[in-house]
Order: structure tokens, then sequence, then C-alpha cells
């Protein structure tokens, strides 16, 4: 299971913010919405890749809704999450190489069948901390909150014997 909540803060200075805003709203060229992973493996047991990675990017159309609801985050119109369809993946491959890809022969309809999503601009504003911090939470859409408080996600892992035990691994 994997916490939704960004580990890391959001940092944008006020001119980028404005113009990731007037992007969203006003450019006849689509965005692109990317998520990112990484995984992290020990390599005291076996592994030759320390951090796996993998990512799923798609693009927002000229019009598409989201667009506007996600401006609507950035200008604070918006306090409600802003639904993304097929965005995450819950089935994933991270083999003994550098690259995490989702196991496409479990979706019927390939990127279609991953879950949709909701993303929440979060923020602290609270006396004791230095000025505003934002940070992105995502959750699985049409999830009980209870139920949901992490992203499930499926990892299928090569399986790779430690070192002290190569010489055997090799016969099968």
């Amino acid at each position: 299971m994997i916490e939704g909540s960004s580990g890391s803060v959001w940092r944008i200075s006020p001119p980028s913010r404005q113009e990731v805003i007037k992007e969203l709203l006003g450019s006849p060229v689509e965005l692109t919405l990317r998520l990112a992973w990484t995984f992290q493996r020990d390599l005291g047991k076996g592994g030759t890749v320390e951090h796996t990675f993998g990512k799923h990017s798609i693009d927002l159309e000229p019009g598409n809704p989201v667009r506007a609801e996600l401006a609507s985050l950035l200008i604070g119109n918006r306090t409600e999450p802003v639904l993304v369809p097929n965005m995450f993946p819950s089935y994933m491959r991270a083999p003994n190489g550098a690259e995490a890809k989702p196991v496409s022969q479990l979706y019927k309809d390939d990127e279609g069948d991953y879950q949709n999503i909701t993303l929440s601009l979060m923020s602290d504003r609270s006396p004791n901390s230095s000025g505003n911090q934002e940070w992105w939470d995502i959750a699985i859409a049409n999830c009980d909150p209870a139920a949901c408080s992490v992203l499930p996600m499926v990892i299928f892992n090569d399986k790779v014997s430690p070192p002290s035990l190569g010489f055997l691994a090799g016969y099968g």
C-alpha cells in the first residue's frame, strides 16, 4: 500500500504558478499530466539495480474539463478534488532492471482500465510553518476514505537469489 500524500512539498514561484494557470486555461495545445513512481530495492538481497522507476502520462486536450478544474485548484476557487480518469495502474512489474512497468496482460483495455484518481492540492497555513506549504494528494476515485487511505498497488518482483546462493540459482 502506498500513501496518497506526496512526500515532497510542491514549490512553485508565483509567476510560474500564473503561467501554469494560463497554460491550463488558454493554451491551444495539449498538456501532459504525468504520474511517476520509483521503487527501491535492498541490493544486499541480490538485486543489481537499487532504484527502478516508471511513469504514466495522459494528454489533456484543449477544452478538457480537467484542465479548468486543475486551474481552479491553483487559483484557489476550488477545494473539492479533481477527477482524473484512467491514471493509476494497480498492477506493476518491477523486474531486476531499472524500469518498472504496468502489467499490460492484466488490463483488458490497456490504459483504459487504469483506476480513476482524484487530485487535491493540500496546504499548511499554520502559524508554526514557514510560509504557505503545498503538496499534492492522490486518492482512488469513488472510494470510501476510511477504506482507501492508501493507494492499493500489486507489485510483481523478479525473484533474485542472494549472491551467496548464486551458484545454486544457476541450476534452477
